[in-house]
């Protein structure tokens, strides 16, 4: 058989496929809990719940991870040295660049200007001064030139010189992308030396992993973009593997549904991800992924990430229940593996405690030691109170003589992984429903009944209530999706209008606590006999009227959602609903990113630009510049051929590099025309980007 094993490691679970390529059906499937301090644990345990598979009938293996986004948002990664090559000293100071994740950063002369010609010469004495003092002290080297996407002569030349004066890994901005943006170029580049080492040590691990396993087939890691490369490209090009989860998810969604028009949605633990197809393909972002505060010019899926999931903490408010994005654990999971939780848990119910600033059944639990991690004396406390078990916030504040357990300044040591919350989720909810049964069910029949307690409510309201929560932040998400692609608006909520409106398209829910009162601008009349009856039916079912509406509002979306991910089917029928759409919850549904990292193809793309020079009576040539060259030609004709041989010859080894087989290349030429006033002539040519897409399948599929 021809078989492929794929793996996703999300944010709560690690799941694996194994899929028929011959017949395009998922034989085997299964998850595991991601282990964030080592993802290869999850994987090897993902792996080993794939029974009776045979590992030398595997072909290939491909993965999306986590590691390089998780890296980017807690500033984790190797020492860097950035080499700016004619840079102006002020910009890229107030760039912020040299901040606390690249501590060397060094100004080297020379540089090109937009048309590629030279500026100033490399300055190779200082540069070969700055190599020898940092050698020893680096992990990788960036190279940075000024103009260096329309003339990488300086970036190539200095790579050369550190490649010979070094044994350290170095990447070059002209080789990540063809922005102009200078900042965001070094930015970018910075980043992707950063991550050298940790994806050149996980890619080191999963080799292991898979040899453990007897399986020698290639391993190939998801892009941000949805496409796959190989280890060796992906340990040159790290930073490509950001967002390369929400990624794997739409390949995933598309192919088990085959739906080329939708939006495929899909529902985690952590995030939800929502991404529109149209033709079978995700809009890509032009700018550049932006993540944990890197802007960066690398080319990812258009993906609205929102933070609602399975764990997401379930909290009060003066209103009733809310929803945080911030992840913690579940009841269920926690009492899974820890049955302290369950005593906890009946400590609360004895004690009797409400206050609405501590979470009905809140616990702590101790996930490593701080190993070096400096700390102060009441998180040395919380630590060390944390030694025999995970505690509730009551408990814990009463052991380190806390006044309050508000009081127990623990955000430090979560942000640190030092300490996990435990909480009430939607995944426990789904225990409490009889829906999910997967973990512990009476931790998660407890901590609602806690909630219910509180609120003075039944256990079926607060469950009613926190699925109406879920699905109605999931229903606005998808419109507000839908608005920010054509809007600069990133929400559809932003004024209490909006909220009215969107409240009653999606079911009527009423205003609380007077917050849509009547403007005093525009004052309303005492309603007189002829008034009452429309009067006390109210407007849109505002709290103390009756349920008659006089205005009805109803949203359609005109596509159908792909709904993937464990609990999918316990949510997205009402907010099909909500949204008078189609409902799609393909067969392999909870596995669908991992199908989408196995499923996937080897894509890369060169872009080439063409601009015309003018002089006082007309053009007078063409410049074209490549990636590896700059050159100028006299007839457009000439131009317009050398820059697509290029950008083809280009296209076709980087997929090969990458691992692809039976490459085939799309040539497409965008022209850019600008009118100099209006009535005076003809459109003016300003130049063309000749894009090359090479396309193909990895050698062993």
């Amino acid at each position: 058989m021809n078989l492929g094993l794929g793996i996703d490691t999300g944010g709560t679970y690690t799941d694996a496929v194994i899929l028929d390529f011959d017949s395009g059906r998922v034989l085997r499937k299964a998850k595991a809990l991601t282990t964030r301090h080592d993802l290869t644990i999850g994987i090897a345990n993902s792996i080993e719940g794939l029974s009776e598979i045979q590992t030398e009938e595997i072909k290939l293996v491909s993965v999306s991870t986590t590691l390089a986004t998780n890296a980017a948002v807690e500033g984790r990664g190797g020492r860097v040295c950035l080499l700016a090559i004619g840079y102006y000293p002020k910009i890229l100071k107030e760039s912020g660049i040299a901040g606390s994740y690249i501590k060397s950063v060094h100004l080297i002369g020379g540089g090109h200007d937009i048309m590629g010609d030279e500026l100033a010469p490399l300055d190779v004495v200082e540069a070969e001064r700055v190599i020898a003092e940092t050698k020893n002290t680096v992990d990788a080297y960036a190279v940075s030139a000024y103009g260096g996407v329309r003339n990488p002569a300086h970036e190539l030349q200095l790579r050369d010189v550190i490649l010979r004066r070094t044994d350290r890994p170095v990447v070059c901005g002209h080789q990540l992308t063809s922005q102009l943006d200078s900042i965001k170029r070094a930015a970018t580049a910075a980043l992707n030396a950063r991550l050298m080492p940790l994806i050149s040590d996980l890619v080191k691990a999963m080799q292991r992993v898979l040899a453990d396993k007897g399986i020698s087939a290639p391993l190939m890691i998801v892009k941000g973009d949805g496409h796959i490369m190989n280890t060796r490209v992906s340990m040159e090009r790290p930073v490509e593997t950001l967002l390369s989860g929400p990624a794997a998810s739409i390949v995933g969604g598309r192919y088990l549904s085959g739906v080329a028009d939708g939006v495929i949605i899909d529902m985690g633990g952590t995030t939800t991800d929502i991404a529109v197809l149209r033709a079978g393909e995700p809009a890509v972002i032009q700018d550049g992924a932006s993540v944990g505060g890197w802007r960066t010019c690398v080319r990812a899926a258009d993906i609205r990430t929102a933070g609602i999931g399975g764990d997401s903490h379930v909290l009060l408010d003066e209103n009733g229940i809310t929803l945080n994005p911030k992840r913690v654990i579940p009841l269920s999971l926690a009492a899974a593996f820890h049955h302290q939780i369950l005593d906890e848990l009946k400590i609360l119910e004895a004690l009797r405690r409400t206050s609405i600033l501590v979470p009905p059944c809140d616990c702590f639990i101790k996930l490593r030691n701080a190993d070096g991690i400096p700390l102060n004396s009441k998180e040395r406390d919380v630590l060390a109170a944390l030694n025999d078990g995970p505690k509730s916030l009551i408990k814990l504040a009463d052991e380190v003589n806390a006044l309050h357990p508000t009081l127990l300044g623990t955000d430090s040591l979560e942000e640190a992984g030092l300490v996990g919350r435990i909480g009430l989720t939607p995944t426990d909810i789904l225990h409490a429903q009889g829906v999910y049964t997967q973990w512990n069910i009476e931790a998660a029949e407890r901590g609602v009944q806690l909630y219910a307690r509180q609120l003075g409510q039944g256990i079926e309201t607060v469950i009613d209530d926190v699925l109406a929560a879920v699905n109605k932040k999931v229903a606005v998400e998808v419109l507000s999706k839908f608005i920010s692609d054509d809007t600069s608006l990133p929400s559809i909520l932003g004024c209490d209008v909006c909220q009215l409106l969107v409240d009653n398209a999606l079911g009527g829910t009423k205003a609380k606590n007077n917050s849509l009162a009547p403007s005093p601008l525009i004052p309303l009349p005492t309603p007189g006999p002829s008034q009452e009856g429309r009067m006390g039916r109210g407007l849109w079912g505002i709290e103390g009227c009756d349920k008659g509406e006089d205005i009805s509002i109803n949203i359609r979306v005109n596509m159908p959602l792909v709904a993937i991910g464990a609990p999918v089917e316990a949510y997205f029928p009402k907010v099909a609903s909500m949204l008078s759409t189609e409902l799609i919850i393909p067969e392999h549904a909870e596995v669908a990113n991992a199908v989408g990292a196995i499923t996937g193809t080897i894509v890369e793309t060169v872009e080439v630009t063409l601009t015309p020079v003018y002089a006082p009576f007309g053009i007078d040539h063409f410049t074209v510049h490549t990636p590896i060259d700059k050159r100028d030609f006299r007839e457009l004709k000439e131009a317009v051929a050398y820059s697509k041989q290029v950008a083809e010859q280009l296209a076709v080894q980087k997929a090969t590099h990458a691992g692809a087989e039976e490459v085939e290349v799309e040539l497409n030429i965008i022209d850019h025309k600008g009118v100099v006033a209006q009535g005076h002539g003809d459109n003016v040519f300003l130049g063309s980007i000749v894009r090359a897409t090479a396309a193909g399948k990895s050698i062993n599929r």
